[in-house]
């Protein structure tokens, strides 16, 4: 599904519109974001659960909550947009969300990039190995794994590089 580019902005503007009004007792940030998640799911751009805008929000509370206060403020002056809140503190506010947006899916591309992730799974298997608890070449192993999906029981000497021939007497 394509995507209106103008549709991350006013995601963005409708989240902090929705905020303002307040229309709940208690739970309105929840809904907020609930609206904000569905927004996206309905212009394709929801990251099918590999990425969120509720987990950038939540690592930025404290830029969040000022950003959202700030667009609550007043018209600036007559050229601040119309009507009664300013549209010089809106626009911050949208740059605020559409770069932490951005922050969360370039954050999950490079938890998910080839590269990084064989570096991950070599990390990880170096220090099995040096505590002894998996045996020398399993980080090899552990990255055909990942690249192929499965790899034959006897594929494993040969990717480790040892010998497995038996003395035949």
């Amino acid at each position: 599904m394509s995507t209106h580019p103008g549709s991350l902005a006013a995601a963005a503007a409708a989240h902090h519109r929705f905020a303002w009004i307040h229309p709940f007792l208690d739970g309105n940030g929840r809904v907020a974001r609930l609206f904000t998640h569905a927004w996206f799911v309905k212009s394709g751009i929801d990251g099918c659960g590999l990425w969120t805008i509720s987990r950038g929000l939540a690592r930025h509370q404290t830029e969040y909550r000022a950003a959202l206060a700030n667009a609550d403020e007043k018209r600036l002056n007559d050229l601040d947009g119309r009507g009664y809140l300013s549209q010089h503190y809106l626009t911050e506010f949208c740059r605020f969300f559409l770069h932490t947006t951005l922050d969360q899916v370039q954050f999950m591309q490079g938890l998910l990039s080839l590269d990084g992730m064989q570096n991950r799974i070599s990390g990880f298997a170096n220090r099995q190995e040096s505590a002894r608890a998996l045996p020398r070449g399993s980080g090899a192993v552990l990255r055909e794994i990942f690249l192929r999906g499965e790899i034959a029981r006897s594929d494993v000497a040969r990717i480790i590089g040892v010998s497995l021939a038996r003395d035949k007497r």
